[in-house]
């Protein structure tokens, strides 16, 4: 009883950092130093943290869809809001890994062949804004994945320490 409480602790813990830090990075950092500094130097730094940031984020996700899966496991308990969470998980960890296997790398090239953002040919131009818009679609779909599991989880958990409460 003792190992499951500390692998739902841990499971809301990674949970917490792997929304937080998407929803840090992505709706006030980034839009921070864009707005604080020239297209070419903000570019720059942001480039700087997007590495770290979708290791970080691929590195939770599947810590998290692991100990979901072992929770899961000794829960025994098939029902739908299991198949939901584990969906969602799966779902949010191809996201993370595409954004960090997939898009980080092609946006990387693309940016080694543009340089500075303010002189790079209109065609790069294009195709960096393309492949970093779609890059931050998936973005998105993984913190609304992730916020949806969050409901999930609490909505289980509430109903398990309600029921606890009546017996």
């Amino acid at each position: 009883m003792l190992f499951k409480k500390c692998l739902q602790c841990l499971l809301f813990i990674c949970l917490s950092f792997w929304f937080g830090s998407g929803l840090y990075f992505t709706c006030f950092a980034a839009p921070e130093l864009f707005s604080g500094f020239p297209i070419d130097t903000a570019s720059k730094a942001v480039g700087l943290l997007f590495p770290t940031f979708f290791t970080l984020s691929a590195i939770l996700s599947i810590v998290c869809w692991v100990l979901y899966v072992v929770l899961a496991r000794q829960e025994n308990d098939p029902g739908k809001a299991s198949r939901v969470l584990h969906g969602l998980l799966l779902i949010g960890t191809i996201c993370s890994l595409a954004n960090r296997l997939y898009f980080l790398p092609t946006v990387q090239s693309l940016e080694s062949k543009m340089g500075p953002i303010s002189g790079a040919p209109a065609a790069l131009i294009q195709r960096f804004g393309i492949v970093h818009g779609i890059s931050m679609l998936v973005q998105f779909v993984e913190l609304v994945v992730v916020l949806c599991i969050w409901i999930v989880i609490g909505w289980k958990t509430s109903i398990r320490f309600k029921n606890r409460e009546v017996m």
